[in-house]
């Protein structure tokens, strides 16, 4: 049976912690986040244990075509990607950086990932697998979904509205900004990872 990420490396658990300072409440001031590349060397580091010599980027030709496109000739670049583990967006940027051609690496640095609040709120054990790399921060519908079903009064609710929208909008211009820099939008359609035996994990 596959282990899971803290069974396998919780034991940098608290050195990670240590080295964490992404906040823990998301508002509409700090939902761009840079990445954090004292704890990107940790995931670095599950990723060497975990690919195998011949782990590889296919149709490599492809990854250079839309990295021109961006970075010489100024288009805007998204990338609507498939999520199956919490080692999915390491694992694209990892393949980028450690091949040797230049172009690659850079392209490793220019993504930025489109990412729920949760991972910033849920707490300090979900916070330092993602403070890695560079993000823009959204407030998801699914979120406040949940919210409205738990909601006490319709003053609550409303006030919840209103942070949604705000943390919405602010995610909006940064991903522009992002883009007029030449940054690529990295997101995952689902929202949420891919779960086996749970087909509703697969929808937009």
């Amino acid at each position: 049976m596959a282990k899971q990420l803290k069974d396998a490396y919780g034991k940098y658990f608290k050195e990670m912690v240590a080295l964490s300072h992404a906040p823990d409440k998301i508002d509409e001031t700090n939902i761009y986040q840079e990445a954090n590349p004292e704890l990107t060397k940790y995931m670095d580091l599950m990723l060497d244990d975990n690919f195998l010599p011949e782990s590889g980027l296919g149709n490599i030709e492809n990854f250079k075509a839309f990295y021109d496109a961006v970075a010489k000739d100024g288009k805007k670049g998204l990338i609507l990607m498939e999520h199956y583990t919490n080692l999915d967006l390491p694992a694209i940027i990892y393949l980028l950086k450690n091949r040797d051609e230049e172009w690659a690496k850079d392209f490793s640095k220019r993504i930025v990932a489109v990412a729920g609040m949760k991972l910033n709120e849920a707490g300090p054990a979900v916070k330092v697998w993602t403070e890695g790399f560079t993000r823009v921060v959204i407030y998801p519908t699914r979120s406040l979904n949940k919210v409205e079903e738990k909601a006490a009064s319709e003053e609550e609710l409303a006030e919840e509205e209103a942070k949604a929208r705000k943390i919405n909008f602010a995610a909006m211009r940064a991903m522009d900004a992002c883009k007029r820099r030449g940054q690529v939008i990295l997101v995952f359609p689902s929202g949420t990872r891919y779960r086996p035996g749970q087909p509703e994990t697969k929808k937009g």
